[in-house]
């Protein structure tokens, strides 16, 4: 088994379900309370995660297209099944931004 296989089990719903509502949920709401005076129509988010704050940016700011990002592939796929939406999309891979359309 290789190091970056055992992230991919339990792992992102752990720390969705445990680390999520301590830490990242009062951010969230934030974060999207302030989005959503912005109204922006392109939104990168960087360190994703499990999507937390890309649900509720998505719920705040909801026509906006969205490209969230992480380095680990297993909590995108987390993300991806929190945000359903043809206006978010996900990256695992560092990029320029150029190559991801924002600039």
């Amino acid at each position: 088994m290789v190091e970056t296989d055992r992230f991919k089990h339990s792992t992102p719903a752990l720390y969705d379900r445990y680390m999520g509502p301590l830490l990242f949920a009062p951010y969230a709401n934030y974060v999207a309370k302030r989005t959503a005076l912005l109204q922006p129509t392109r939104i990168l988010e960087t360190a994703a995660g499990s999507g937390i704050v890309t649900a509720a940016i998505h719920a705040s700011v909801p026509e906006a297209d969205i490209v969230a990002t992480d380095i680990n592939s297993a909590m995108l796929e987390f993300a991806a099944h929190r945000v359903r939406s043809d206006g978010v999309t996900s990256q695992t891979e560092f990029a320029p931004t150029k190559r991801l359309g924002v600039c």
